[in-house]
């Protein structure tokens, strides 16, 4: 939630953000928000994925950028997408 408040604090409200380490290591993240739902629910096997993961759905769904150099642009406004995704992240 503290990640959520820092990088989008008018949004905090409609997500929620856990830590689930997955078994056999490995990275990965999900997000799951449902038709009829108010909120987005981020899982990732670390802060790291669940941070990746914010940022992923609020860039591709939602056409918020978040940037280190200057914060975040065109903040989204309205009902969040519905998206289930899962994504695996390969060591490099």
């Amino acid at each position: 939630r503290g990640l959520v408040l820092r990088v989008v604090p008018k949004l905090a409200k409609y997500f929620n953000v856990t830590v689930v380490p997955q078994e056999g290591g490995g990275e990965y993240f999900k997000v799951l928000k449902a038709d009829g739902e108010d909120q987005a629910v981020v899982t990732g096997s670390s802060g790291v994925a669940c941070a990746w993961g914010l940022n992923h759905y609020l860039k591709h769904f939602c056409g918020t950028h978040l940037s280190w150099n200057f914060g975040v642009e065109n903040v989204f406004e309205g009902d969040l997408p519905p998206v289930d995704i899962l994504i695996n992240i390969s060591p490099r």
